[in-house]
């Protein structure tokens, strides 16, 4: 993929696996996280992400970061879990978002 403008302030996509441990037992959990310098606009294309069934996209600023969270849609007692079908469509979004952000 070649890119034809300048991304100085967009800092990463982070694709990270952690494990959730419930009573006892680990559970892979799959997100990715785009990271950029406040400023560069992240948001305004919050809405122009489109994301899988059961995949939501969360965004957020702190300390000088515009952030999106790709991730698998949760509840109290579900969802902690990611399979190798979940892992596809959060990887998946994540790329289809990078296209996004940097067509515009």
């Amino acid at each position: 993929m070649s890119l034809k403008i300048s991304l100085k302030s967009f800092w990463e996509c982070m694709h990270r696996f952690t494990l959730n441990n419930v009573q006892g037992k680990q559970y892979p959990y799959f997100y990715v996280v785009l990271v950029a310098k406040e400023g560069f606009g992240l948001g305004s294309h919050f809405n122009s992400i489109s994301t899988s069934h059961n995949v939501i996209k969360e965004q957020s600023r702190q300390d000088g970061v515009e952030i999106i969270v790709i991730r698998q849609y949760t509840t109290k007692t579900s969802g902690y879990h990611t399979n190798n079908q979940a892992i596809y469509n959060i990887m998946s979004d994540g790329i289809k978002a990078i296209r996004t952000i940097i067509s515009k």
